[in-house]
């Protein structure tokens, strides 16, 4: 999932030098609202926090992505592996309301191709369903993107 990266509070700290249950410790601490993320190269897991404390998670490996509390312990005995990056980005807390609740919905229409779907009347059909969600946008070969939020 594409995610702003709203304002950067910590960037590529080393999983190696970081123990992340510490961490969040420290960020309930600060009341922190926004998403830690911990990344390694076939991994990612997204902690959601409002007022420091967790209120969602999910982590993609090989294109599966789970959530909820599963989740969370998964990203926290992924971050005790070496090689990996924990982001942290602040985030209004209305932004995480919306990503928390949103990250793990099932995709409605996936993988459609611009070759033969129109973004414009996709918006405009979606729109019209009153459609609460978002639209990812993944260009050529996850060289770019962005996401739509309604």
């Amino acid at each position: 999932m594409i995610l702003p990266k709203g304002e950067v509070v910590h960037e590529n700290l080393r999983t190696a030098f970081v123990e992340l249950d510490s961490f969040l410790q420290t960020l309930k601490e600060d009341n922190f609202t926004g998403y830690v993320q911990v990344s390694f190269w076939e991994y990612e897991g997204i902690l959601f926090l409002e007022a420091g404390e967790i209120v969602n998670a999910f982590e993609e490996r090989e294109g599966k992505r789970k959530g909820g509390e599963g989740a969370v312990e998964n990203i926290i005995r992924q971050s005790q592996q070496k090689d990996g990056r924990i982001n942290v980005y602040k985030l209004l807390p209305e932004m995480v309301t919306i990503f928390a609740s949103t990250s793990m919905k099932e995709a409605t229409y996936k993988d459609l191709s611009t070759e033969f779907t129109s973004l414009d009347k996709l918006i405009d059909k979606l729109g019209k369903e009153s459609h609460s969600g978002y639209i990812e946008i993944i260009l050529n070969d996850k060289k770019g993107g962005g996401i739509i939020f309604f």
